[in-house]
């Protein structure tokens, strides 16, 4: 399935919840060029930070070629949360 999604350039964004997962996850990410991140979601903190993911990882899609800017303007008008905090 992996194949299919990297075919198709189809990221894979992967949360671990405990570090025993984060070799596996890290490489599924890394082999779809996804993104990879700790997450607590016992935390309103890892709830946030979720929604700060999903809003970026759409923006950067939505915008194109501006996708990093958007990104990066996004992050400077509602701040950066941190995956771990």
């Amino acid at each position: 399935e992996l194949k299919k999604l990297k075919d198709k350039n189809i990221p894979v964004h992967t949360f671990y919840l405990t570090n025993s997962a984060k070799n596996n996850f890290e490489a599924i990410a890394k082999e779809t060029q996804g993104r990879c991140e700790s997450l607590d979601i016992r935390s309103s903190a890892g709830i946030i930070a979720l929604t700060h993911y999903v809003t970026e990882e759409v923006l950067r899609k939505a915008a194109g070629s501006q996708g990093d800017e958007a990104v990066k303007l996004y992050r400077e008008i509602y701040g950066k949360t941190s995956f771990t905090s």
